[in-house]
């Protein structure tokens, strides 16, 4: 996951201290390859993904990604009774829709708040520079998504396993509205805005559902199973194992 089980003061520092760490230590053990392992990453935080590519990026590259939400129009307000986990009251919602909406700017049919506006991400002095293989599969999404993006965008390395759960292209994020239908007293989160990446992501990755390089079957994964093996790592050792034959 891209975001810690605990609450932290600062979770990018923390995330920063982990890769410089383990990436040190990859460094050390000089290895040919390097597996990473999103198949059950369901996402977290936006700022950790391009992060955690600058330890395996060949090159620095810049990073856009803006919030967007068709309008400021939210329905059914007076069943609205928390937001972000904070239990709110109809002068609440007022007020934070009012301060929400003055971060947008109208472009085209829908507002856009820029959220990171090409900021020059460095190639870290850790980076690892050898053959990179990114497992993902079905219950990869939110930012691990991203991560999958800038990872075929910049063509680092194959994908292995299956299609990817989430869409780079559909992301939701922003605040969380969280509403009790009024009937069954059911509680229902909704985010309030789609993610939108920078121009390079939409053209190279174009897809709407990342597919991977190498499809691992149902039928490989069974057999894996029956086994008790690892489908996804015996893959990539597979792979490995046939690039330097």
């Amino acid at each position: 996951m891209f975001h810690w089980n605990k609450d932290i003061e600062n979770e990018v520092e923390e995330f920063i201290k982990q890769f410089s760490r383990i990436f040190k230590k990859i460094k050390k053990q000089n290895p040919k390859s390097l597996i990473i392992d999103l198949r059950y990453n369901r996402g977290g935080n936006l700022l950790i993904p391009s992060l955690f590519y600058t330890y395996i990026t060949q090159r620095d590259f810049n990073e856009y990604v803006s919030v967007i939400v068709p309008d400021f129009k939210v329905p059914n307000k007076e069943n609205i009774f928390a937001i972000e986990n904070k239990n709110v009251d109809k002068e609440d919602v007022e007020k934070f829709i009012n301060n929400l909406q003055k971060r947008f700017t109208k472009t085209n049919d829908y507002y856009e708040s820029v959220y990171i506006n090409n900021i020059k991400r460095i190639k870290n002095k850790k980076s690892f520079n050898g053959t990179v293989y990114l497992l993902a599969g079905g219950r990869t999404f939110s930012a691990a998504t991203y991560f999958a993006a800038l990872f075929k965008n910049h063509k680092r390395g194959k994908i292995v396993g299956e299609q990817i759960g989430g869409s780079h292209h559909n992301i939701t994020g922003g605040k969380i509205i969280e509403y009790m239908l009024p009937n069954t007293k059911i509680n229902v989160s909704m985010p309030i805005a789609v993610l939108k990446f920078s121009q390079e992501i939409q053209t190279n990755v174009s897809e709407k559902i990342i597919n991977p390089d190498v499809l691992v079957s149902e039928k490989i994964k069974y057999k894996h199973f029956l086994q008790k093996e690892d489908w996804g790592l015996q893959e990539v050792f597979l792979l490995i194992n046939k690039s330097t034959n």
